[in-house]
């Protein structure tokens, strides 16, 4: 009982600090953003300028480098679910669920394909759900959450490619 009572204390003192900090909801997800864009432009840029030095085509430098291809197709999908996430920000932070939702996504993707930072953000968001009021409405599935699904599958694709690459 001990223990529960600490780590109860913890998490609110946690949830008080990223209160204090005024981490919020849209400035968690706006930050997801960010770092998902920006992270998939620079492994872009990465990989461009690995081909130039390279001094091959990039068609070729795929051929002859395939974790880096994968690298890429997971740097691109980030770069969609970046797009995706700004264009249904205010949609997200206006309902928990559906935030808590793509943030345990965004938690569980990233953390297989190795990007920490956006698990990081993606676990300090879930931690302040409950800024979010609840709406009642149940979570709907439609494109949301085909798109998130086919995202999704991606990402395992690339996990498993990545391992056997290994």
């Amino acid at each position: 009982m001990d223990k529960i009572r600490k780590s109860y204390k913890f998490s609110f003192h946690f949830r008080k600090l990223l209160k204090k900090m005024n981490f919020t909801p849209k400035r968690a997800i706006n930050s997801t953003i960010f770092f998902l864009i920006f992270s998939a432009i620079a492994n872009a840029v990465y990989v461009f300028l690995l081909a130039n030095k390279e001094e091959e085509s990039i068609k070729l430098f795929f051929k002859s480098n395939p974790q880096n291809t994968v690298m890429f197709i997971i740097s691109a999908t980030d770069f969609i679910v970046g797009y995706f996430l700004w264009i249904n920000r205010a949609k997200i932070t206006r309902q928990r669920k559906k935030f808590i939702t793509i943030n345990c996504f965004l938690l569980l993707t990233q953390i297989l394909v190795g990007n920490f930072v956006n698990s990081v953000l993606a676990l300090l968001s879930i931690c302040i759900a409950t800024q979010i009021e609840e709406d009642g409405d149940k979570l709907s599935y439609n494109y949301e959450t085909l798109f998130l699904i086919l995202c999704g599958l991606i990402y395992f694709f690339s996990f498993f490619v990545l391992m056997k690459l290994r």
